[in-house]
């Protein structure tokens, strides 16, 4: 793989337990793993695909240099 892989899950009920056991099983360095504080399996869908979106229309370089801070995917359910 050489692109990067991200995975996200809101950390309310949902499938943490899966994202961190599939955390702990990958050994491929391109794949990230992104708890989502405040969120649950499915709010996490839609404010997280706009910030990735805003992201790949940013990029413009010629490999992806595409990142996510926690504390911008956080941002949407901080209360």
């Amino acid at each position: 793989m050489r692109i990067p892989v991200f995975v996200f899950e809101g950390t309310v009920g949902g499938n943490l337990d899966s994202l961190r056991a599939m955390e702990r099983a990958s050994t491929n360095p391109k794949i990230r793993f992104h708890p989502v504080k405040g969120a649950d399996h499915v709010s996490v869908l839609a404010p997280t695909a706009r910030l990735i979106a805003g992201k790949i229309l940013r990029d413009g370089g010629p490999a992806t240099n595409i990142t996510f801070m926690e504390e911008e995917l956080n941002r949407p359910f901080a209360k």
